[in-house]
């Protein structure tokens, strides 16, 4: 014997479920407006609208812009340590890309190495046209955090070439 409180309740769960599949639908159709727009500085805009309004967020691809692009290829455990391997690929023409990797949590320390590809052992200390990139995050971090943010940070070097001609 199902009681009134218990039926309130069943109705209620109900309603937000339909809430939420009405709030994916129009992140799904937005997004996939943003996703499209040329003016990137409007679709940052529209994405903080998205949170504020609608205190969702929904995570998107790895980041494509004008110098670099980081495709995420694939991830593992070994040992202690998380392993997560991205694919840069440099988009300048202007020079070689420099990479920087951090996280936005203290606590957690991560290393980092950039190859030459997938399958290689050679270093790199840039991105000449495209390189894989190798993070090491303890796995210890993730059982003090639900998530850990890793931040790409890319900087061009401009070629040695193009250094002596801006020097005549």
């Amino acid at each position: 014997m199902i009681s009134d409180e218990d039926e309130h309740l069943e109705e209620n769960v109900k309603v937000m479920e339909n809430q939420i599949k009405a709030k994916k639908a129009i992140l799904e159709e937005v997004l996939r407006t943003l996703e499209t727009e040329k003016d990137g500085s409007n679709s940052v805009k529209r994405r903080k609208y998205i949170r504020d309004i609608l205190n969702c967020e929904v995570s998107h691809k790895c980041g494509k812009n004008d110098i670099f692009s980081a495709n995420k290829i694939d991830s593992f455990r070994f040992e202690s340590n998380m392993f997560v391997r991205f694919e840069i690929t440099n988009r300048s023409t202007k020079g070689n890309l420099a990479i920087r990797v951090s996280t936005c949590s203290t606590e957690s320390s991560i290393r980092w190495i950039l190859f030459e590809n997938r399958t290689s052992v050679n270093t790199f200390p840039f991105v000449r046209a495209s390189a894989t990139l190798c993070v090491s995050i303890p796995f210890c971090s993730f059982l003090e955090n639900d998530s850990i943010s890793v931040n790409i940070c890319g900087t061009l070097i401009q070629n040695t070439n193009q250094l002596y001609s801006l020097i005549y």
